[in-house]
């Protein structure tokens, strides 16, 4: 039997250490789910819950016009949890589960990122502390709701990690990616505005300097119009 070299031998115990940590996160958002019941801030979850009832075909309009409106894709995701044949409590719980499955990705991701930032430090090192970022007392209480904000941290890492691998390598396909991510943010919660702005003054600063990069202008330019545009028609229509 052929023996494993260290590096397999240190990949399998980082992917130990991440595989726990993820049991973890989740745990920590599921443990008091016996006791949830159903929205407890109504100013933010009725707003995402009562969109999406209005997309599986309720009249809860008089209903939304006490509450703001913030986007609709966190909507999305409730959408298909309001047509399930159960009652509302289950609706909620079911809901909360997505935002532990929600969490631990944005875990794998933040190590992604880590990984690519600090190459030099042990893997293990970077689990354990994005595993620290990932438990931040205001994400853990954001978990115990629907209120949209997990789907948000997420978002920001995924946008994140393809800004990293933009810079590391300038090509018109990241800047896409790029792009699309920057307005999925910006249509998932429009206060992301600044994140928008952002991934454009990379993607502009990247292209002006690298004389070769000149297409990432137009690429992104187009990919954003696109985006915003059919952020624009959908919010019309719900």
């Amino acid at each position: 039997m052929q023996q494993r070299s260290k590096k397999e031998e240190k990949e399998e115990r980082a992917w130990l250490w991440k595989l726990a940590a993820s049991v973890i996160i989740a745990a920590l958002v599921v443990v008091h789910i016996g006791n949830a019941h159903g929205v407890s801030t109504l100013s933010d979850e009725f707003g995402y819950w009562g969109t999406a009832a209005i997309i599986n075909g309720y009249n809860w309009t008089g209903t939304l016009n006490n509450f703001p409106y913030f986007s609709f894709i966190y909507s999305l995701i409730l959408c298909p949890i309001m047509a399930l044949p159960v009652g509302a409590t289950v609706m909620f719980r079911i809901a909360l589960i997505i935002n532990a499955l929600m969490l631990v990705v944005t875990f794998w991701i933040s190590c992604a990122c880590a990984k690519r930032m600090y190459p030099a430090l042990p893997e293990r090192f970077c689990a354990l502390l994005c595993a620290a970022i990932t438990v931040y007392s205001a994400y853990i209480y954001d978990s115990q709701n629907t209120s949209g904000e997990i789907l948000n941290v997420l978002l920001f890492w995924v946008l994140f990690y393809v800004c990293l691998r933009f810079v590391e390598t300038p090509k018109a396909s990241w800047a896409v990616w790029m792009s699309v991510l920057a307005v999925l943010n910006f249509a998932a919660h429009m206060r992301s505005l600044s994140l928008l702005l952002a991934a454009v003054v990379v993607i502009f600063i990247t292209a002006i300097g690298k004389r070769t990069s000149w297409k990432l202008i137009p690429a992104a330019g187009i990919t954003i119009g696109i985006g915003l545009l059919i952020f624009i028609q959908t919010k019309n229509l719900v």
